[in-house]
């Protein structure tokens, strides 16, 4: 597969209102000096045009287009820029601008906004070009490598990254891991940063985390705040096996540390610039509170959670479920916004999953009986009700009940069903397509009988001398669930992969990206995309655009923003090639995917 150079431009836009004040001042709207990282600096020889859109709403309010050849050097810095004239004043706007090639296609694109403008002002702001259909590498500038970091956009268009672990170290494995294997001291950071996808830069969040915390869930609330829960902020990751087969496994280190035990909250407003300076609208603005009655403490949860999954209950603003992790790998509790003494977690004695989840994923489904939350793997199954259950709110929330998926005729669709230990799956991503169905795509975690050579057989767990299986060739380890019936479908992608990412993108279609592609912990660069609706077969459908990422990386991050655009951040690079080693990944790529201009 041919790979799409990455394209970046520094893009320095002055923007004009309505009769800007002073003769001498050019009639300027969009001044755009182009910084490529070519020494040349120049505008990319297959752009012939760009077209510049100017949105108030839907569909923008008016377009203007700028031949390449038209274009002038206006600020004399050897580049040319594009101008255009009459900008809205006294409304909030946004600017998208596309550059095409000599048949009018899109093959660049950036977006700025919103922003208000005064009659007569002129502004600056820092804007960057993405090439469609590639990833483009992002320098993460002042954030350090990182694993097991969160990403969370917002809806103003920011991405919120936090904490995630940032030193990794060898060390003396503890005698509670058994057999071969190589382990890593893990430490994480307490600090965040916004993604400002306008100019493609990260920016510190005041004040960071109130504590450090890798391993962790961000679940987004109402008002563009975000839960931030549990975590670790000293971990162990051990690779058990040697040669061809290796399994990786987390421990948390903590003693003291109150990661696991707590929670904090993003408010998205908080440490406001008291005058915006440089005019670009305070996009690193935001920090962290805790406890509802000591804002500057740590909420408290009711177990240590870390390597959980978390998602907001459907139907119940400001709620979320948080269950499973691999030190209370049997338990769930609800976090609730509106809970009686101030915001925290309910009660959660009586809460138990029916089966041990200690790296479980979660997806929200539709059926007929109300939106529910599945939760799919996250270990070792012995028979089908072990494969996934289903958790839904009851009139009093904080006894929402959870039952085996096979209750609703999961996962064949029959009372009597066929055992499906291929579905027994660790770090897999659950991700809702369209018309109550969610995809769970990943391949590692099946145990085999190791009399097959390669172990290609999957069995349910119980049983003695039991590996982990290959990847079977024609076998799905991927599938599609129906809210509705329970009924799961084999889905076939191009790539496997365990420990990757996934996210659901504003035209509904998922990406899924990079993880552990073999059995030797190989990290992966390959790029999969489901299509949203999904066909009578009841199998999700995979399109064939699969670009490739410039880094290949696992147990990373990863948040989807309008007009089509994801953000891939830090990771993994592995390397089990004699002694095992490993690596933090330290850039971050995004990808926006091809999409026409705006009908006018």
């Amino acid at each position: 597969m041919r790979r799409l150079a990455p394209y970046l431009v520094a893009t320095l836009l002055s923007l004009c209102g309505v009769s800007c004040a002073g003769a001498a001042d050019p009639p300027l709207a969009v001044h755009v000096d182009w910084g490529l990282d070519s020494p040349s600096g120049m505008i990319p020889a297959n752009v012939a045009q760009f077209t510049v859109y100017v949105v108030t709403g839907t569909p923008p309010d008016q377009s203007s287009v700028h031949t390449v050849m038209n274009l002038e050097d206006t600020d004399g810095d050897g580049h040319r820029d594009i101008a255009t004239t009459d900008l809205p004043t006294g409304v909030p706007f946004s600017l998208r601008i596309f550059a095409q090639d000599t048949s009018r296609n899109p093959i660049y694109f950036g977006h700025v906004g919103p922003l208000t403008l005064n009659a007569g002002e002129r502004r600056y702001v820092d804007l960057r070009m993405y090439q469609l259909g590639a990833y483009t590498t992002i320098d993460q500038g002042a954030m350090t490598p990182r694993m097991l970091a969160t990403a969370t956009a917002l809806s103003d268009g920011r991405v919120l990254v936090s904490g995630g672990f940032t030193r990794v170290a060898s060390m003396t494995c503890p005698s509670s891991i058994t057999g071969t294997a190589t382990c890593f001291d893990l430490t994480a950071a307490s600090d965040a940063f916004i993604f400002d996808v306008a100019s493609g830069t990260f920016l510190p969040v005041r004040g960071g985390l109130h504590t450090a915390r890798g391993g962790h869930t961000a679940t987004l609330l109402p008002g563009d705040r975000v839960l931030i829960a549990g975590g670790a902020a000293h971990a162990m990751l051990a690779l058990v096996g040697s040669g061809t087969s290796y399994v990786p496994v987390f421990q948390s280190l903590d003693t003291t540390a109150p990661a696991g035990s707590s929670f904090e909250v993003f408010l998205p407003d908080a440490n406001a610039e008291t005058i915006d300076v440089d005019r670009n609208g305070d996009q690193g603005r935001g920090g962290f509170v805790g406890a509802a009655d000591d804002p500057g403490g740590l909420g408290r949860l009711d177990l240590p959670r870390f390597m959980h999954a978390a998602a907001a209950v459907p139907g119940h603003a400001g709620q979320v479920l948080l269950a499973g992790g691999i030190e209370t790998p049997d338990s769930w509790v609800i976090y609730d916004d509106a809970r009686a003494g101030g915001y925290g977690v309910l009660d959660s004695t009586m809460n138990h999953l029916h089966t041990a989840r200690p790296m479980p994923t979660i997806a929200p489904i539709h059926g007929t009986a109300g939106d529910a939350l599945w939760i799919f793997g996250g270990g070792d199954a012995v028979a089908n009700a072990d494969l996934a259950e289903v958790w839904a709110p009851s009139m009093t929330l904080a006894s929402g009940s959870t039952v085996p998926a096979t209750m609703r005729m999961f996962p064949d669709g029959t009372t009597s069903s066929t055992d499906h230990p291929e579905y027994a799956l660790i770090g897999a991503t659950a991700t809702a397509l369209d018309a109550g169905h969610a995809a769970v795509v990943g391949w590692y975690g099946p145990l085999c009988n190791p009399a097959a050579t390669p172990p290609t057989a999957p069995v349910f767990s119980g049983g003695m001398g039991l590996v982990r299986c290959d990847f079977p060739i024609g076998m799905s380890r991927s599938f599609t669930v129906d809210g509705t019936t329970g009924h799961a479908v084999n889905t076939t992608t191009h790539n496997r992969r365990a420990f990757g990412a996934a996210v659901r993108m504003s035209d509904g279609s998922v990406i899924l990206n990079g993880g552990i592609g073999l059995l030797t912990l190989a990290t992966v660069n390959t790029t999969d995309q489901l299509n949203p609706m999904v066909p009578a077969t009841g199998a999700a459908m995979t399109s064939d655009f699969q670009p490739l990422l410039m880094q290949p990386r696992a147990f990373h991050a990863m948040a989807a923003f309008e007009d089509m655009g994801a953000i891939a951040i830090g990771g993994l690079a592995l390397n089990t090639t004699g002694t095992p080693s490993i690596g933090l990944v330290g850039t971050s790529e995004a990808l926006y995917l091809p999409h026409p201009l705006p009908a006018p």
